[in-house]
């Protein structure tokens, strides 16, 4: 997912300034030539320094950059799936009719989650009407991220969502971050 942020960065950076501004923010933070994430797949340090680099250059806060970027990111992807190609997953959970309108925002995900490559994401219905998207390990840049991925989401699936970051929690020594999805 970090390659996705990084991209969709960059991607929404120069769409709304030009190349010549993403080329000064990563001259501006040193970002290395070879790109932005270390060995394994984690962000670099420099990543970090890009995103707050760039919130001051489009004179956004970081948390509303990240999830410009995750709606910029989800919406260049639905417009690359085939029309033909339908927006479902695997079967609905035997608890989603709980979900109501979020049915559809549901079964949107499972497709995201399989374009992510996350299979360490998981999708679970909370039983209370919502929906939990689980970002083991996966830091607070994807959380921020994914908020706005879903709030895209679920503007798609035209349903009125409350989308929110749940505090990273310790699970079996690493953060466990969560994103709520609710309908209004």
């Amino acid at each position: 997912m970090h390659v996705f942020l990084m991209e969709s960065l960059e991607g929404f950076v120069t769409a709304a300034h030009g190349d010549a501004s993403w080329a000064a923010i990563c001259r501006r933070v040193d970002a290395p030539e070879d790109g932005l994430l270390a060995p394994g797949t984690g962000l670099r340090p420099c990543a970090y320094a890009l995103v707050h680099a760039s919130a001051h250059e489009l004179g956004m806060n970081r948390q509303a950059l990240l999830e410009a970027c995750g709606a910029f990111w989800l919406e260049r992807q639905l417009g690359a799936w085939p029309t033909s190609t339908p927006a479902v997953g695997p079967p609905l959970p035997e608890d989603a009719p709980a979900l109501g309108r979020l049915q559809t925002v549901y079964a949107l995900a499972q497709h995201v989650l399989r374009q992510f490559g996350a299979d360490h994401c998981t999708l679970l219905p909370t039983g209370h009407g919502a929906i939990e998207v689980r970002l083991p390990g996966a830091g607070a840049l994807v959380r921020k991220w994914t908020v706005g991925v879903f709030k895209a989401l679920s503007r798609a699936a035209g349903v009125a969502a409350a989308v929110r970051e749940v505090c990273a929690e310790e699970a079996r020594g690493f953060a466990l971050h969560r994103v709520e999805v609710c309908a209004c």
